[in-house]
């Protein structure tokens, strides 16, 4: 990504973390990390910029939506949320599926 392009990105994302929508802490010497430049593992492609604890977050697990929810059910499960603890539906997992690319929409749009 070029310094130009992060530029733009940092613009569109209001300068803070896409995820968190927050901010690296503060360095001892008074100045912030930049935001991480979050990238596909397996296509490579860029997809936002992140503060680093969501870009380790990611990293530690390994970009996968599977722990990530089995994570979200476990903290919903022992932590006293008001939330009530649903365990995964077949509903629930459909939402998850992959979405549609927007050009298929369109062209259905077209169709009828």
């Amino acid at each position: 990504m070029s310094e130009e392009e992060y530029e733009a990105q940092l613009a569109y994302q209001g300068s803070v973390c896409a995820m968190c929508k927050g901010l690296n802490p503060v360095r001892l010497d008074g100045n912030r990390n930049r935001l991480c430049v979050d990238h596909n593992h397996r296509t490579g492609e860029n997809r936002a910029l992140l503060c680093d604890r969501c870009n380790r977050l990611l990293g530690l697990v390994d970009d996968s939506h599977e722990l990530i929810l089995r994570a979200l059910f476990y903290l919903r499960e022992h932590d006293g949320s008001p939330i009530p603890f649903t365990p995964p539906n077949l509903e629930f997992e459909s939402l998850l599926a992959e979405p549609e690319p927007v050009s298929s929409h369109a062209e259905r749009a077209t169709e009828e």
